[in-house]
């Protein structure tokens, strides 16, 4: 009977992680990089021109702030030799808007996309992001410098050398 209490004391970490079986929403945990392709054409003649097109997703923490992450494009290729022994990079399946995102707390996220175009801009739904505990002992999260302090830590506190 010893998973018994282990199985009681993991019950809220999983129903936080959404592993109970909610369809609409993602999974992710902190410190834990997530990248999600968007429904959204690439229809602009040079997507590469944030004055033609810009593509950025707006996320929404538990607590309320906000932060706001560029989009990126993506293509698969797949790599070949050519008869002269060079290399033959051929494109693979339709372009698409992507990003990535690390959550930094744990809690119900909030995100949606919004392309700006010379046309104006254009919003998606709101759509919701579970963001799990962390529980790897080997994520501590980013590396910064406390105000005023001449040494670097993790978020979680731990010491970086």
């Amino acid at each position: 009977m010893p998973t018994r209490p282990l199985l009681l004391w993991l019950l809220p970490w999983i129903a936080l992680a959404g592993l109970t079986g909610c369809p609409d929403e993602d999974r992710a945990a902190v410190w834990r990089g997530l990248e999600r392709t968007l429904p959204i054409a690439v229809e602009a003649a040079n997507p590469f021109d944030p004055g033609e097109v810009r593509v950025d997703v707006e996320l929404v923490a538990p607590g309320g702030e906000r932060v706001t992450v560029p989009a990126f494009l993506h293509q698969d290729y797949e790599r070949s030799r050519r008869p002269d022994g060079g290399e033959r990079l051929e494109a693979v399946g339709p372009r698409e808007w992507r990003f990535r995102f690390t959550p930094t707390r744990p809690g119900a996220w909030r995100w949606r996309w919004t392309r700006t175009t010379t046309a104006g801009a254009e919003r998606g739904a709101w759509e919701r992001l579970r963001v799990a505990p962390n529980l790897d002992p080997d994520r501590h999260g980013f590396v910064r410098r406390p105000p005023g302090a001449r040494h670097l830590v993790f978020d979680d506190g731990t010491p970086f050398f």
